[in-house]
Order: C-alpha cells, then sequence, then structure tokens
C-alpha cells in the first residue's frame, strides 16, 4: 500500500509539472513588462503665459520575491520608472524599486491581485467569460504563439488581453490596472504598452507603443545591463546581430511583424525598428564614443 500511494504521488507530481508547462503564467520572476505613461497638464491661467506640460516616460513592473499574505503565497511586484525627468517625482504612478506596487499570485487561468490596505481581488480570469472583472467586453478569441507557448487572446474595441501578458493597450490599461480610463481635462494621463521580454532580456512581446519615449532613458545599448555602455556591450550586440540574422531570410526582414519570426535582446535594438542590425551595431560604436 505504501508503495502504491508513493507511486501514485510521483504520477501527480509528474503531471502537475507536465500541465503546468503548457501554458505561459502571468505571475512569473524574470520577466519584464514595459509600459508608456503620458501626461499632460493645460494651466487654466493659460492667457497669463502659464505653459501645458506633457512629457512621457517609460515605466516597468518586475516581480521578485515571495510573501505571505492571510496564508497564501503571493510574487512582489515592483513598478520602476525607465526615466530620470524629476517631473515623474511629483506625477503619474508612483514607482519604487524597493516597495512593491502590488502583490501576485496566480491559479490556473486566474490572476489574483492585493494592493497594500485592500483585499484580494480577482484582476485577470484568462477562462472565463469576463476575462477582466467588472467588464463583460465584446470579446474576439483567438490565439499567439509567445516564448514558446500558445497564448489565449482576447481582443476588445480598446485593448487586448493576452495570457501570460496582461492588458496590451496604447493608452488605457498596463499590467496592475488593465482598464484605466482617463478624462480629457485640464490634466490628464495614458498609459499603454511597450513590449514584455523574458528573464534573458529577449523580448517576447511587441506592443504599437514599442520604441514610444526610448530617449527617455540614457541605458539604451547596455545590453549586459552593468550600467554602462562598453566593448562587452558592442560584442553582444554583435553576436545578437547575427543570431538574429540567421533565424530570418531577407524577404522576412521586410515584414511589420518579423518579431514573431525572430526574438532578441530588446537592449541591443537601440533605434527600435524591431530588428538588430548595422545600424544598431554602430550606434553602440558612437554610445562608446559618446558620440
Amino acid at each position: 500500500m505504501t508503495r502504491k500511494y508513493i507511486i501514485l504521488v510521483l504520477f501527480c507530481y509528474v503531471f502537475h509539472i507536465s500541465w503546468a508547462g503548457d501554458y505561459l503564467p502571468l505571475v512569473r520572476e524574470g520577466a519584464r513588462w514595459v509600459h508608456t505613461e503620458y501626461y499632460e497638464c493645460s494651466y487654466p491661467y493659460i492667457e497669463l503665459g502659464e505653459p501645458t506640460i506633457s512629457a512621457g516616460r517609460l515605466y516597468c513592473y518586475e516581480l521578485r520575491g515571495d510573501t505571505v499574505i492571510e496564508s497564501k503565497i503571493y510574487k512582489k511586484c515592483y513598478r520602476i520608472s525607465l526615466s530620470h525627468q524629476p517631473l515623474w517625482d511629483t506625477v503619474g504612478l508612483p514607482c519604487s524599486n524597493v516597495v512593491p506596487a502590488a502583490c501576485l499570485r496566480q491559479e490556473g487561468a486566474e490572476v489574483f491581485c492585493r494592493f497594500e490596505g485592500k483585499p484580494e481581488t480577482l484582476l485577470y480570469d484568462f477562462d472565463g467569460p469576463a476575462v477582466v472583472q467588472g467588464y463583460n467586453g465584446n470579446y474576439r478569441p483567438s490565439h499567439m504563439t509567445i516564448d514558446g507557448y500558445s497564448c489565449a487572446v482576447f481582443s476588445d474595441n480598446y485593448n487586448q488581453y493576452i495570457e501570460g501578458i496582461g492588458s496590451v493597450s496604447e493608452e488605457t490599461g498596463d499590467l496592475l490596472y488593465p482598464i484605466y480610463p482617463f478624462a480629457l481635462g485640464m490634466e490628464f494621463i495614458k498609459h499603454g504598452m511597450s513590449h514584455v521580454e523574458n528573464a534573458d532580456g529577449k523580448l517576447i512581446f511587441m506592443a504599437k507603443n514599442y520604441g514610444l519615449y526610448d530617449d527617455e532613458t540614457d541605458l539604451r545599448g547596455d545590453v549586459n545591463r552593468d550600467g554602462v555602455v562598453d566593448i562587452d556591450d558592442l560584442n553582444i550586440c554583435i553576436d545578437e546581430l547575427f543570431n538574429f540574422r540567421s533565424q530570418v531570410d531577407d524577404e522576412y526582414f521586410e515584414e511589420d511583424n518579423i518579431w514573431q519570426g525572430a526574438t532578441f535582446l530588446r537592449a541591443a535594438d537601440l533605434n527600435s525598428d524591431g530588428m538588430v542590425d548595422i545600424t544598431d551595431v554602430n550606434a553602440v560604436i558612437n554610445k562608446i564614443l559618446h558620440k
């Protein structure tokens, strides 16, 4: 009986591993969700010469470390600004590399979110009639391959909600706020998605806002993420150029969705055109030479 029990436990464990590998979980460490944020403020006394302020930036979400809340295990989710403009210290979503913006956990297709001092809420349900809670959209379901996984895609008239990726929007949503409506007025902010990277820094998903506000960060070309752009980054970028070319032919180079057929290190695409080519290598050289 004991031997049969052990075999049964081992079988269930192997089955669980196999089943868990059939989909791309949204709650996972190593991935990086990069979003865009646009802020605009028109002063009420513009006739007196007060200017209109407008600015855009990139920020990202990263999941790092576990925490236990009410006997449930969550991943801590950090929101990190990728801009060095001091304006964002006072406007926009608060960012911190040490204080989590929220905590997330996942059970199958359901993703749960917990903000500080608030009860747990169901953030996404990629197997339910309402993918995003509180909104029963007229979804057009489909699938797409992301990082080797077949992921469910739910599209409506405004956004997409993709398994393993979350909310994909140009200006009305991000990972933690799938639906983020903005009211036009004297002051408003828009949120959208740029792209998603895996743990190796490879771009696995590109949204319409890809490349937007890239100039807000001074670490473009820092392929190995050591804080400087140097000869090591150049060598990696050259390797990435040949790796990229080996994945696609010359005809496919002209396609708009080339990223779907060829992954690449996001930091090696310095001109944000969705591919790694000689232009990016030259851009790294110019950064090293401070041109």
